[in-house]
């Protein structure tokens, strides 16, 4: 039997963020957080250690077609902003092949991806949590170009390019400017990163 070397999990997750655009990015809010446990006996330093975030659209309604299974499909077309249109189709026969995960009855497929929606988009090397030996991943600087509702999945790998461990976060909007109530005081679990100095990552009162 295969023991997975790690396990992860997203211990902040972000609620929303304004719609941005390559010129005027914003930040999903708060900053996404993963954190890292080995297996026993399977420790490798954090240097070695880096996470990557692939971003998936959810269905608004999730019971929209309560006897299939919905997925996102790229519609090999793009629109005004020059970006690909995905829209939602449904199947009651789905290629479980296909499927990274399952939100209910909506799956996220190798093809549904959205990650060139992300701006900011890139691996993040992992930290230890000031005062402790919690191995955690600070996505810091995230912002999505197109209105939704999006969930992230996490994947981790050795330096070597070895994968480790995958998972998928909370699910989040992303809201016009008008909609958009704007930035959140930093949580405690951030400030307490916060005196690592890691690009991007600021304290806010």
């Amino acid at each position: 039997m295969n023991v997975p070397r790690a396990q992860i999990c997203e211990i902040q997750s972000p609620i929303d963020g304004r719609k941005s655009s390559r010129g005027d990015p914003r930040r999903l809010d708060p900053h996404p957080i993963v954190h890292l446990v080995f297996t026993p006996g399977r420790e490798i330093h954090p240097s070695r250690l880096f996470c990557q975030a692939d971003l998936f659209r959810v269905p608004d309604n999730p019971h929209l077609y309560p006897s299939e299974y919905t997925y996102y499909a790229d519609q090999k077309v793009v629109g005004r902003d020059g970006l690909p249109i995905f829209a939602l189709a449904h199947t009651p026969y789905p290629n479980w092949d296909l499927v990274l995960a399952q939100v209910g009855n909506h799956l996220l497929t190798v093809g549904s991806a959205e990650s060139h929606l992300l701006i900011g988009r890139q691996p993040v090397q992992a930290y230890l949590k000031p005062g402790s030996n919690d191995i955690l991943f600070l996505v810091v600087g995230l912002s999505v170009q197109q209105l939704g509702r999006y969930v992230l999945r996490y994947t981790v790998y050795e330096e070597n390019g070895a994968l480790l461990a995958t998972c998928l976060g909370q699910k989040f909007d992303v809201l016009p400017a008008g909609q958009y109530s704007g930035l959140r005081s930093s949580t405690h679990l951030t400030n307490s990163m916060a005196q690592l100095n890691i690009p991007g990552l600021r304290r806010r009162a």
